[in-house]
C-alpha cells in the first residue's frame, strides 16, 4: 500500500508516513507539459510528499498568494482529518476506539471510507485499507526493515485480524463504526488522491478551467495549456535506476495514478519479497507485474484501483480492468525485458 514509499502494501500510499518519504512517489512524470511563461506555477510540501499546481492562466502576485492559500488549506484539511501521525485526527481516534460504537466523522473522511469499501468489495479484497499491520510485520512500515520472512504463524495471526467486513458507515449520518478493537486503518492509498480531487475542486470553484495538479506524483488535469496544447503525462519504465518514459498519455479532464513494486523490496535466500502485500494471503505478491497506471474521473478512484490491479497481478488485473471499464496500463517483467498490457479503456489516451 504506495511510493515515497507512498505505495507500500495493498495500498497505493500512506498519508503522513514520513518513513516512506525517501522513495520517489510514482511512475508518472510531466511530459512536455511545463506551463508556458504566461501561466502560473507553485507548489510545496504536504502529507510527507510534494504538491505542484500549474495554471494556464497568469496570476498577479496577490491573486497567486490567495489561490496558493486556498490550495494549502484544502490539503491541510485532509491531512488533519486522515493522518495516522496526528493523534487528534479523525482516523487516529477511530483506530484508537474500542469498536462497536458509532463515531462522527467529517464528510471528507466519510467519502474516502465509502470509496475504500467500494474498491475493497469490487476487487475481492485486493485493496484493503486495514492491511497496515501486515506491512509492519514484513518490515515495510515505520518500524524498520527486515531481512527475512516473518514466521508463518505470525503472518496468519495478523492476517486473521485485518479486513473490512466489520467496518460500517451509517446510512443516514456522517458516522463510522468498526466491529473489532484491533482494526487499524491507513488511508494513504486513497486519501492522497482525494486531496488532489479537493484541490481541483477548489480551483474549479475559483473559475479556473485549465490546470494540471500533482500531489505526490499523482495528477489531475483540466482544459489545456496556455498555448492550447493538451496536458501530457509520461509513464515511466519501472527500472528503478533512472528515469525513462515508456508511454505518453493524454488524460483529458481526468486523473491518473500509478502503483509499482520495483523500488522497495528485500531478498532472502534468492527470493525477492516486494513491499506490495496481498491482503488476501498475508504475503508479498509473487507475480511479475511491476507497475500499473490508471486513468479515472477522479484521483481517489485512480489511486485505489491502481493498487488493486497491482495486487491482482497481470492477467487477473487486466481482466478486472477490462470487465470494469478501467483505463489501465500494466508493465510486466519478462525474460526479454518489459511487456505492456493495455486495457481497452486506456487505448484512446495513449499518444506515444
Amino acid at each position: 500500500m504506495h511510493r515515497r514509499n507512498w505505495m507500500h502494501a495493498g495500498l497505493a500510499g500512506g498519508l503522513g508516513l514520513a518513513a516512506r518519504a525517501a522513495l520517489p512517489p510514482l511512475t508518472l512524470v510531466a511530459a512536455g507539459c511545463a506551463a508556458p511563461r504566461t501561466g502560473t506555477v507553485f507548489g510545496g510540501a504536504t502529507m510527507g510528499t510534494r504538491y505542484l499546481v500549474k495554471l494556464a492562466a497568469g496570476l498577479g502576485g496577490s491573486e497567486q498568494l490567495r489561490v496558493e492559500a486556498l490550495v494549502r488549506a484544502a490539503l491541510s484539511e485532509i491531512d488533519e482529518a486522515m493522518s495516522t501521525y496526528r493523534p487528534a485526527s479523525e482516523l487516529s481516534r477511530l483506530n484508537a476506539s474500542e469498536g462497536g460504537q458509532w463515531l462522527p466523522v467529517s464528510a471528507a473522511t466519510h467519502d474516502v471510507l465509502r470509496q475504500a469499501l467500494l474498491v475493497w468489495q469490487r476487487s475481492g479484497g485486493a485493496f484493503d485499507i486495514s492491511v497496515g499491520p501486515l506491512v509492519e510485520l514484513w518490515g515495510f512500515g515505520a518500524r524498520g526493515a527486515r531481512t527475512q520472512a516473518p514466521a508463518h504463524e505470525d503472518i496468519e495471526r495478523i492476517r486473521a485480524q485485518i479486513g473490512l467486513a466489520g467496518l460500517s458507515l451509517a446510512p443516514d449520518a456522517m458516522a463510522v463504526r468498526k466491529a473489532h478493537a484491533h482494526t487499524r486503518l491507513d488511508l494513504g492509498g486513497i486519501a492522497k488522491g482525494y486531496a488532489l480531487d479537493r484541490v481541483a475542486q477548489r480551483l474549479d470553484e475559483q473559475g479556473f478551467d485549465a490546470y494540471l495538479v500533482e500531489v505526490g506524483g499523482e495528477l489531475r488535469a483540466r482544459g489545456a495549456r496556455a498555448d492550447g496544447a493538451p496536458w501530457r503525462i509520461g509513464i515511466e519504465k519501472p527500472i528503478g535506476t533512472r528515469h525513462a518514459v515508456q508511454r505518453v498519455v493524454e488524460p483529458g479532464a481526468r486523473a491518473i495514478a500509478s502503483s509499482g513494486d520495483y523500488r522497495n523490496f528485500f531478498e532472502h535466500d534468492g527470493v525477492r519479497f516486494s513491499h506490495t502485500i496481498d491482503p488476501r494471503t498475508g504475503w508479498p505478491v509473487r507475480h511479475d507485474l511491476a507497475a500499473v497506471s490508471v486513468i479515472a474521473d477522479d484521483a481517489m478512484s485512480a489511486d485505489a484501483l491502481a493498487t488493486a490491479i497491482l495486487v491482482k497481478g497481470a492477467e487477473a488485473g487486466l481482466e478486472f480492468a477490462a470487465r470494469n471499464a478501467v483505463a489501465a496500463h500494466l508493465m510486466v517483467r519478462s525474460a526479454d525485458g518489459l511487456r505492456e498490457l493495455i486495457s481497452p479503456a486506456m487505448q484512446p489516451h495513449i499518444v506515444a
